[in-house]
């Protein structure tokens, strides 16, 4: 089964970050990366609804459909790719690497995922692994969520622009490329 408690397990397993000591902070950060004005939603029981309650996360997963709506796929996953490499600068919270490994393995052997979206995350994995790891890991952030909560999601396929281009690997943090 591929799914929020599945990925945010992955994370915390792999975690160096000292704010991601419980389940529940991590899939704060998670749900935020999905859905930023989440912030207005949260309650005390959030946590447990997003995670593992009954409604496995609907509220972001209606945000996050909205956000694409009015922009693209392709520009909401690169944002929360870009909001994963800001929130990895350096590899200081997390190692990428070992996290893309573990979740391409269960992307292989969940039961849950159409072939759709098994077919283009394995693609994006390899696409990305080596150029820019956070596209995949923010695709395969959204496709948990959106497999949990519709299971006749397809998987659509990013077209990146030059606009971009703030997506590339580096060890500059992305303010300074916005200024350079």
């Amino acid at each position: 089964m591929f799914d929020i408690p599945t990925y945010s397990k992955i994370f915390f397993n792999h975690s160096t970050k000292t704010d991601w000591t419980t389940p529940k902070a991590l899939a704060e950060t998670l749900a935020l990366m999905l859905f930023p004005e989440v912030r207005a939603y949260s309650y005390d029981g959030f946590y447990n609804k997003f995670y593992n309650g009954k409604s496995k996360g609907k509220l972001v997963f209606d945000g996050a459909k909205e956000e694409i709506k009015h922009n693209s796929m392709a520009k909401y996953i690169a944002q929360m790719a870009s909001k994963f490499r800001s929130l990895n600068f350096k590899s200081k919270n997390f190692d990428p690497e070992k996290i893309a490994n573990e979740i391409i393995e269960q992307i292989k052997n969940a039961t849950n995922l159409n072939g759709s979206v098994r077919t283009g995350l394995i693609q994006s994995y390899g696409l990305n692994y080596h150029q820019n790891i956070y596209i995949f890991l923010a695709e395969s952030l959204f496709y948990a969520l959106a497999m949990q909560n519709d299971k006749n999601t397809e998987y659509i396929e990013l077209k990146l622009s030059a606009n971009d281009k703030i997506l590339t690997i580096n060890d500059q943090p992305v303010w300074a490329e916005i200024i350079s």
